[in-house]
């Protein structure tokens, strides 16, 4: 094993990179914060070809039409604004597969145009040409299983080594080449021989994360740290989530960090948190097929529902298992220090 450890592309340490949005706050307090979310998660499409039996986002893809699918000239209307408004990149994502989308290569390529970073998450069903895989400062592909097996229990369809074989393809033409992994306790039987075929093939790093949403598959004794054996100083092994975001109710604590990201469903429908949505009551702030995202974003539905998560016991009762109640831990760490004047 190196002992210089590869650079975390997932987690914590990321928000230090974005000085002027920490402050921003950590300065908040009671009053909202307007600056423009770093990242936007957007999802191109509701239409789907597998059918993970742990979908995190199959209440909403029910509550919307199945196949729903963005309009494209709305999207470059809101790349626009965002990337004028401070956004620096666009997380493409589900709710279904977005390569799925008809006009997915014209937007990407739009997108890319308008100086935004764009990172894409995929399930690696479909191959993407070199050109647009160029076009991508990161991909991500959800994977979710160590064998062809486990692969078609859990997604219903017969294709891990087609995806493997894509996942190589997408390193060749993307620097950084990553693979999410959702841990249940069925599919982690040969994740050593998984591990070093990803790392013999120019894959960036591995992430490990717990199933949400699916008390039947969750895994509670599962140990990891074995596998950092084989990380090296251009293979991250991450296995920091496994923890992170098992957490739900915020901590008890109020999310201050809401606005670090935007979520934007297929439908257009703009959320305060894309995981708080999976409750039914949770209204969006606003839909772009209507507003523009700059007046979603300083609009009076969306000041209501910061009041809203603001409230610790919200929080506590209403906040499921999430990534972003790390970035809230810290926060309030941060705001309490006594001594911030010394090192």
């Amino acid at each position: 094993m190196n002992n210089v450890n590869p650079p975390k592309e997932v987690g914590l340490d990321k928000l230090y990179l974005h000085h002027e949005k920490l402050q921003s706050i950590l300065k908040m307090h009671n009053d909202v914060d307007f600056t423009y979310p770093i990242n936007i998660e957007l999802s191109f499409t509701n239409k789907c070809n597998l059918q993970c039996v742990y979908c995190s986002d199959r209440g909403l893809r029910q509550r919307q039409e199945k196949n729903v699918k963005q309009n494209k000239d709305v999207l470059f209307s809101l790349f626009d604004d965002v990337y004028q408004g401070g956004t620096k990149g666009i997380v493409i994502e589900g709710g279904g597969e977005p390569c799925l989308h008809p006009d997915f290569d014209e937007i990407v390529k739009f997108a890319r145009k308008t100086g935004l970073a764009l990172g894409l998450i995929t399930n690696g069903t479909q191959e993407i040409s070199n050109e647009l895989l160029s076009c991508f400062e990161w991909i991500r592909v959800s994977l979710d299983a160590s064998t062809s097996e486990e692969y078609f229990k859990l997604k219903k369809v017969d294709c891990f080594e087609k995806v493997m074989e894509n996942i190589y393809t997408y390193t060749k033409h993307c620097d950084t080449v990553g693979v999410g992994f959702v841990v249940t306790n069925s599919n982690t039987s040969d994740i050593e021989t998984l591990v070093l075929r990803l790392r013999e093939n120019n894959v960036s790093y591995i992430q490990f994360r717990p199933v949400v949403d699916c008390d039947a598959l969750s895994v509670h004794d599962l140990d990891l740290s074995g596998l950092l054996h084989y990380q090296t100083s251009s293979f991250g092994i991450m296995i920091d989530g496994m923890n992170e975001n098992r957490e739900s109710g915020n901590y008890g604590l109020p999310c201050q960090c809401h606005s670090l990201t935007s979520v934007v469903s297929a439908d257009g429908s703009v959320y305060i948190c894309g995981r708080l949505n999976i409750h039914n009551w949770l209204k969006p702030i606003g839909n772009i097929n209507n507003q523009s995202f700059r007046n979603i974003w300083h609009g009076a539905e969306r000041v209501h529902q910061i009041e809203m998560v603001r409230n610790s016991e919200f929080c506590k009762k209403y906040c499921p298992q999430c990534r972003i109640s790390k970035f809230n831990k810290l926060i309030n760490e941060l705001s309490l220090m006594k001594t911030k004047n010394f090192i």
